[in-house]
């Protein structure tokens, strides 16, 4: 069952950290079942780095780790990319689950990253999703499919994956996309500085179109 806020209040104090600000709630949006909620995170709000790393949904588990250095933090931005730093969430992906966040870019930039993805390259069979693809300045998911218009991926937005099926801003984009499995990883692959991933929540099911786009308009209010 899902805890109250003030369960979480208290053991996020019990930690030695405070969200700022924590909505309960923006994970289960749609209906969704809290059993089937494996994580979410929300450094946007966190008082610091260590409390950011928490996994609100199921404390005490999959807490977030550094594969390759920390990532910048502030606490109304949430985490900051830094040049090849790499997140790790511990959560090895199933073809069925579903993941969605929120990211930011706050303006043009060569190079790329992802948001997230299972692996730190998102190349070949790999998965990954990039909003601002390098010389297309597209969106890149997975094996080179690139989707939506030149740029579009700037700017203060959310993306998910439900099974096969990929979604920009709540709406689905792509129904043919690699099925992710393997570990989840965040700043997947990170060879520029300008993403912020403000929330991101892990599912064992596969969302449905209207879940995703609940937990998208939810989470965009943080």
């Amino acid at each position: 069952m899902l805890k109250s806020l003030a369960s979480y209040g208290n053991q996020l104090d019990a930690l030695a950290g405070v969200h700022k600000k924590v909505d309960a709630s923006w994970w289960l949006s749609g209906g969704i079942l809290s059993a089937n909620c494996i994580a979410a995170y929300q450094p946007k709000g966190a008082t610091d780095y260590a409390t950011s790393k928490i996994n609100l949904a199921n404390i005490g588990v999959y807490t977030i780790t550094e594969v390759a250095g920390n990532s910048g933090f502030d606490t109304a931005i949430g985490w900051i990319g830094v040049t090849n730093n790499v997140l790790s969430t511990g959560i090895t992906l199933g073809s069925g689950y579903s993941v969605i966040a929120r990211y930011e870019i706050p303006g043009a930039s060569g190079g790329y990253g992802s948001v997230y993805g299972y692996n730190t390259n998102p190349l070949g069979n790999s998965f990954s999703i990039n909003p601002l693809w390098q010389d297309t300045k597209k969106q890149l998911w997975g094996a080179y499919k690139t989707i939506g218009d030149v740029n579009e991926g700037i700017g203060d937005h959310t993306v998910a994956h439900a099974g096969s099926k990929g979604y920009f801003d709540g709406v689905s984009k792509l129904t043919n996309a690699t099925a992710p499995t393997g570990t989840l990883y965040i700043f997947a692959l990170n060879a520029i500085t300008s993403y912020r991933i403000k929330a991101l929540a892990v599912y064992d099911t596969a969302l449905s179109d209207a879940q995703v786009l609940a937990v998208s308009d939810a989470i965009k209010t943080l």
